[in-house]
């Protein structure tokens, strides 16, 4: 199914002001906070664990992900969740 042209709008309005809002590196809770709780830290991590998720460098019992990279990662679960 393609997404829509409001909806694909919609998501790169989302990315365009995450990727003005987001640090450069950032935890899973930074992500949750900056996503107003659309994806838990848990979900991250539940993604991660079944090689879902966005690439992340584990630092001890923290994950550091790349504003770019998770943003192009999320672009795309986004587009899967609204197909």
């Amino acid at each position: 199914m393609e997404t829509s042209q409001t909806t694909t709008a919609a998501i790169d309005k989302i990315i365009m002001s995450l990727s003005n809002d987001l640090p450069a590196t950032f935890t899973r809770n930074t992500a949750c906070r900056h996503l107003g709780g659309f994806l838990a830290a848990g979900t991250l991590a539940n993604l991660d664990s079944q090689k879902k998720g966005p690439l992340g460098l584990r630092t001890g019992r923290y994950v550091l992900y790349e504003r770019g990279a998770f943003l192009v990662w999320l672009r795309e679960y986004l587009y899967q969740a609204a197909a």
